[in-house]
């Protein structure tokens, strides 16, 4: 398939004046195919949101993206300018944010924020844009849109709040849409509801999508690719049946361990061990304090390997 987004040897430096200097990713390579989704898996301050963040040329003045390329058809996207960006963002690329309360503006009604991108980015007359407007709404399950599009945030629930996001970000029909943590908050019911959405939109308009979680089951069944990943590193890289039925790395299988299932009725939940050690830098394995499988190979420089057509980053691939 043809490759829409490249990310190549890309890291991220944070500026910390209190702590100093730490990089958030690091040599981080992915790819999305054209109609495909990535879904990007792994706990808090894995770097997964700075990596999205990255993509979409909104990283803080305190980060620093660089590397060899984030190419998005055709163009080197660490190399825009932010009018250059500007013209892609909301267009052609679009992102939902984990929070609608901080995502969405308090005193600017519904509608008009669902349909900001088309009034940048289009040429459509204000009454093709609302009629645009109200039929994304109710695409993303919102009921009684036509009321919905003058009132505000404050006058909505949560999970009405979100799809407001996601319509507002999929109503240019962007090529790639990038969702942060999209149904973190909502109730097991509407989470389904809006994956099944994010699933027919990919498959109606051929869109790629870069699918963020802490929640292995979520990105299990979103995802054809998956990315694990862990203080910064990719761990673990592969398409997605590959990967939940036959993880390689040791923190790809404590994750999906970590999934609760019927049979665990009345027993206690997996957890990883929590001893985080310093061990993040560039030779040596990140995950090696919490890894029940390490041992004095481990503590060694080595670098990332491929097996079965999958990437891992540990030293005992195909040994455990």
């Amino acid at each position: 398939m043809d490759k829409l987004l490249e990310i190549n040897n890309l890291s991220v430096k944070i500026k910390d004046r209190i702590n100093g200097d730490f990089f958030a990713v690091r040599n981080l390579s992915l790819s999305i195919d054209k109609g495909s989704a990535l879904g990007i898996v792994g706990e808090s301050g894995s770097g997964k949101t700075v990596t999205a963040l990255a993509v979409m040329g909104l990283a803080s003045k305190d980060s620093r993206p660089e590397g060899d390329g984030i190419n998005f058809c055709g163009k080197n996207l660490l190399d825009l300018s932010q009018k250059e960006y500007a013209a892609i963002r909301g267009k052609d690329i679009s992102m939902i944010f984990q929070d609608p309360v901080t995502g969405l503006n308090p005193l600017m009604k519904i509608g008009k924020q669902v349909e900001e991108s088309l009034l940048l980015h289009s040429r459509l007359t204000p009454l093709q844009i609302k009629e645009e407007a109200l039929n994304m709404m109710g695409y993303t399950g919102l009921k009684d849109a036509e009321n919905l599009y003058n009132a505000y945030p404050h006058q909505l629930s949560g999970g009405m709040r979100q799809r407001v996001m996601i319509a507002s970000a999929i109503i240019s029909r962007p090529k790639l849409i990038v969702a942060d943590e999209p149904t973190t908050a909502l109730d097991s019911t509407t989470q389904t509801q809006i994956l099944n959405m994010f699933k027919k939109f990919k498959e109606e308009h051929q869109t790629s999508l870069m699918f963020i979680s802490h929640n292995f089951g979520v990105i299990n069944y979103i995802s054809d690719y998956i990315s694990v990943m862990y203080r910064g590193f990719v761990m673990e890289y592969g398409d997605r049946e590959h990967i939940t039925k036959a993880p390689l790395h040791p923190y790809t299988r404590a994750l999906i361990k970590c999934i609760p299932t019927e049979n665990m009725k009345g027993t206690p939940l997996f957890t990883i061990k929590n001893d985080l050690g310093n061990d993040a830098d560039d030779i040596h394995c990140p995950f090696y304090s919490r890894c029940d499988y390490k041992c004095e190979k481990c503590q060694k420089p080595f670098e990332g390997q491929y097996l079965d057509g999958r990437y891992a980053r540990c030293a005992r691939i195909g040994e455990i």
